[in-house]
């Protein structure tokens, strides 16, 4: 798996908790949420995840969570565009455009 291409996480239906799936993450996924962690923060909906949940154990999360993190790790494929080349070039780009805007307004 490269940066550009991660896979949805599929779920399993879980049997003691009506409303759960239950997924497992390797590193590749571990990466891809440190990079969404320092695109966004805080992440929107997401669920919050520590290191252990990456090991390949089984992680249990509601339905929407699942949603909202296959969501961000779609908005990390998008976001793999050529010209974005850290963390901080967007934050930049916005920081330009916001200065461009005040000056235009006085």
């Amino acid at each position: 798996m490269s940066r550009a291409d991660i896979e949805p996480v599929k779920g399993k239906r879980v049997l003691f908790s009506p409303r759960h799936v239950a997924i497992r993450l390797d590193e590749a996924h571990r990466r891809a949420y440190r990079r969404l962690f320092g695109l966004l923060f805080p992440l929107p909906d997401v669920p919050a995840l520590k290191d252990h949940d990456f090991d390949g154990r089984s992680i249990k999360l509601t339905r929407p969570q699942l949603a909202a993190l296959n969501r961000a790790f779609g908005s990390l494929n998008h976001a793999a565009r050529p010209g974005m080349h850290g963390a901080f070039d967007g934050q930049e780009r916005a920081l330009t455009n916001t200065s461009k805007r005040i000056q235009f307004l006085s």
